[in-house]
């Protein structure tokens, strides 16, 4: 839970930040748009340079988020495959159990307290 926790506020940071560029650059390219000679050439490389690196920010917050869709589903199987090990070895318990009624019982109120 903690970890869909911390990355949950990761992304949400992340966002912000792309909705801080975003923000950010438009109100300045209204502003430079006010702007004559070498102050509104230096402004436009400036806000160039900034839409770059807003282009990379996403590229990297879309890469971390393929990464941890992978990584999602590679511990969602490993752990579905843990699940399967766990009923099989609960059916064994009552199998083994045989027709004692009240140990099964027992074995599905413990079930189900636990959920």
């Amino acid at each position: 839970m903690e970890t869909h926790s911390s990355a949950h506020v990761y992304l949400e940071w992340i966002k912000g930040r792309v909705d801080e560029i975003d923000t950010t650059l438009a109100s300045l390219e209204g502003c430079a748009a006010k702007l004559y000679g070498d102050a509104r050439a230096k402004t436009d490389r400036a806000v160039a340079d900034m839409h770059q690196v807003r282009d990379t920010f996403g590229r990297l917050m879309e890469q971390q988020a393929k990464a941890g869709q992978e990584t999602l589903a590679q511990s969602k199987e490993a752990l579905n495959n843990q699940w399967a090990l766990f009923e099989r070895s609960f059916q064994t318990y009552l199998d083994a159990a045989g027709k004692q009624v009240d140990v099964h019982r027992a074995a599905f109120e413990a079930r189900a307290a636990g959920q």
